[in-house]
């Protein structure tokens, strides 16, 4: 499948036709519809022929290429020159292009804020160009926490992506022992969470669900993603207590409601073997005892 593309010139000087002009024609020079003279002469796989005055245009000399085209046999004829406006927009493109690649290829802009700023503002921009100038990503702040904690413990999703892209280390821990995961799982951020898992964080859901009774967290997203990932509400800590059972102790009502609407035991005895009601009645929690005994708890 071929096409042909026709160049014209006129005594040195450049043809004139109209801006984006190209015509279908079939091996015939333009205008007067004459087929490609028998005087036509190859050279280099181009045919060149005469083709004759047409609208008041000197005589031109007509110059065919084949190209391949995937579809159909046809000949396409394309002005080739150039007005000189035309001529300065492809200098001005050319040179923007240029300057452009010169810029891109040069070395990144230096931070003008720090880290530890740029982490709290969530400035992408300036975390980026942090990471190109070789600043220690893993490094604690003043706060304690390295970049990755800063950001997932403000849920930022982007920045932890960006983050764990460049290498960070996902088990680096904060300066109370704790690793991002612990602050996406507390934090109820679960697209976080799943973030690190994906590249290559620990999740223990046993103990985490445990620091979470521990810590009052009472979002209902926390207990789900735990239970979602093999969390045991039964699970103890070490004075026998269950998840439930530190939340009636902690008079949390609202964490009580979800782990028993997750499953939890409602007829669960501590070490001393007192049963969840009656440490709810005896500490006065009467709005803690009536969901307990709503769920089966005598």
């Amino acid at each position: 499948m071929k096409t042909i593309a026709l160049h014209t010139k006129t005594n040195n000087n450049e043809a004139s036709f109209s801006a984006n002009q190209a015509l279908r024609i079939e091996a015939r020079c333009t205008g007067n519809g004459s087929p490609l003279p028998s005087n036509a002469t190859k050279s280099q796989n181009a045919w060149f022929a005469p083709c004759g005055r047409t609208s008041g245009r000197p005589s031109a000399v007509l110059r065919w290429f084949d190209i391949e085209w995937p579809c159909w046999r046809q000949r396409t004829l394309r002005r080739t020159t150039q007005t000189p406006a035309e001529r300065g927009f492809v200098i001005v493109c050319l040179g923007i292009l240029l300057l452009f690649l010169l810029t891109g290829c040069g070395a990144p802009e230096k931070p003008t804020v720090t880290l530890y700023l740029a982490m709290q503002r969530g400035d992408i921009e300036q975390i980026e160009r942090h990471i190109a100038w070789k600043t220690d990503m893993n490094q604690l702040d003043r706060d304690g926490y390295a970049p990755l904690h800063t950001a997932v413990r403000k849920g930022r999703i982007a920045i932890t992506h960006l983050l764990i892209k460049e290498g960070v280390d996902i088990h680096v821990q904060d300066s109370n022992g704790h690793t991002a995961m612990y602050h996406a799982v507390i934090g109820a951020h679960p697209r976080i969470a799943n973030l690190l898992l994906k590249a290559g964080a620990k999740l223990d859901a046993d103990t985490l669900l445990l620091e979470a009774s521990r810590q009052g967290v009472s979002k209902r997203e926390v207990i789900r993603y735990l239970t979602e990932h093999g969390a045991n509400l039964e699970t103890k800590d070490s004075k026998g207590d269950t998840p439930l059972l530190i939340a009636i102790r902690q008079g949390n009502h609202k964490l009580a409601k979800h782990l028993v609407n997750f499953g939890a035991h409602v007829t669960i005895t501590d070490a001393e073997g007192k049963t969840a009601l009656e440490i709810a009645k005896s500490l006065g929690l009467r709005d803690i005892a009536l969901l307990l005994q709503r769920n089966g708890a005598t």
